[in-house]
């Protein structure tokens, strides 16, 4: 019989969630002209063009291979990327040729509003004209930012971005980004017919149906509220309930739990939206302005009543301000906290296929996506906690409904290659409140 993993999440793995379109030509252009005089011609023409770039640094080796086409993006390295069919966008996986599509999204596939950061989104006008040109300027230094998968907020830490020409033809440009003290290649490729398949897909395939189930399910997590049990040594009782709302996040322990375990009490940390910016209020005996998320202590646990206490104090980069909990001001508790909804099983749910698990009324489905599971495991800040299981080889997503007494519920079951499993086991959807939180909300007034 297989068993419920237990005692993997103890005192020391406590939970803490810490962050252009077109019509579909479904073919490689022929009328682009490659041949390329200096820097600015080539950006300017693979704009249009099919082509290839490698991203790599001497410090990590082969970091991006990807390939950009009018009718779609491929990451190599992910076998995976965004297809334009019937003038929609599609997120898809290469499953060994099998093309698995994801929903239509709104937005096109490159450009300003695109998805894929690319070439085309250099600001040419920006550049000096040449076959070697350096620039540091910022909508220069974002697209190429992006492309290698790092974001804007790194713009400032970039100390040289060069563009070389190194030959007669647009595959004959190279770009080296060196940011925080890592230098990045970029070198651009000609389009080969490998992918062609994926073209064949666009013009005659046919799109994945998605399950109704898992787009409900998908719902009730990007609804913000919910809370999620876990279990120990006794697989049917929770020791730590946590919260999630789209005001505030905490973790609690069951007073059973904290009397096992003492130092789990100072673990019971919440983190609340106080939004404020034109009054000032007096949470710390002194009057301050609250305009962020800020950080609480909870004395008490899930089933006994206690209080809340608040990590702040006086700005001193912002006087008569209250400091928030993080290194800059934030306004979006689900993205601090990383809520589970920013799972990327997600926007992949064409990777789970239905399985029965002996769910009465309910639904149950699988994948065993390495990028999913350990895209998981970082969520819920579980790396490395099965490793002396050998690791986790799928992930079921099981979907109870409410009948009778039983409450809704949706299982994120992970199974280790011997078949046992952990439960991370979410309820409450829509009706969740931490009633120290609600108290202190009513009494300021938000």
């Amino acid at each position: 019989m297989k068993k419920s993993i237990i005692s993997i999440l103890t005192l020391v793995s406590i939970l803490s969630f810490a962050s252009c379109g077109g019509t579909t030509s479904n073919s490689i252009p022929t009328s682009i002209d490659t041949a390329s005089t200096s820097v600015i011609d080539s950006i300017n023409k693979l704009s249009d063009a099919s082509y290839r770039i490698m991203v790599s640094s001497p410090n990590v080796g082969i970091v991006g291979d990807n390939v950009y086409h009018p009718d779609f993006f491929y990451d190599k390295n992910d076998s995976s990327g965004y297809l334009l069919k019937d003038d929609k966008v599609y997120q898809f996986n290469d499953n060994q040729g099998e093309i698995l599509t994801g929903e239509a999204l709104d937005s096109p596939l490159y450009g300003g509003d695109g998805i894929i950061p690319s070439i085309v989104d250099i600001d040419t006008s920006l550049l000096e004209d040449g076959t070697e040109v350096t620039s540091l300027k910022r909508m220069v230094v974002i697209p190429v930012l992006e492309m290698i998968g790092l974001g804007g907020e790194n713009y400032t830490s970039v100390t040289d971005l060069t563009f070389s020409q190194t030959g007669d033809t647009i595959y004959d440009l190279d770009i080296s980004l060196t940011v925080n003290e890592t230098t990045y290649s970029l070198i651009v490729m000609e389009y080969d017919d490998s992918l062609d398949y994926v073209l064949d897909f666009i013009k005659n395939g046919q799109l994945t149906t998605l399950d109704e189930t898992l787009l409900y399910i998908r719902d009730l997590f990007f609804n913000d509220n919910y809370i999620l049990r876990q279990y120990g040594e006794d697989p049917n009782v929770p020791y730590s309930y946590s919260f999630f709302t789209d005001e505030y996040y905490i973790q609690t322990f069951t007073k059973e739990y904290i009397d096992s375990n003492p130092l789990a009490q100072f673990s019971q940390k919440g983190y609340m939206e106080i939004l404020c910016p034109d009054r000032t209020l007096n949470l710390t005996g002194e009057e301050l302005i609250f305009d962020d998320i800020y950080m609480f202590d909870y004395y008490g646990s899930f089933d006994s009543a206690g209080q809340l206490g608040i990590y702040t104090r006086n700005n001193p980069s912002q006087p008569g301000h209250a400091q928030g909990a993080f290194t800059y001001r934030c306004t979006d508790i689900t993205q601090v906290m990383n809520y589970p909804k920013y799972l990327k099983l997600f926007d992949r749910l064409q990777l789970f296929y239905e399985v029965d698990v002996g769910v009465e009324g309910g639904k149950a489905f699988e994948t065993s996506s390495v990028d999913l599971v350990d895209d998981l495991l970082a969520n819920y800040q579980l790396e490395g906690g099965f490793d002396s299981y050998g690791g986790i080889a799928k992930i079921q997503i099981i979907y109870l409904p409410e009948i009778d007494d039983d409450e809704e519920r949706v299982i994120f079951r992970l199974l280790t290659p011997d078949g046992n499993y952990y439960d991370l086991d979410h309820t409450n959807f829509g009706s969740t409140t931490f009633l120290p939180f609600e108290e202190l909300r009513s009494e300021i007034g938000i």
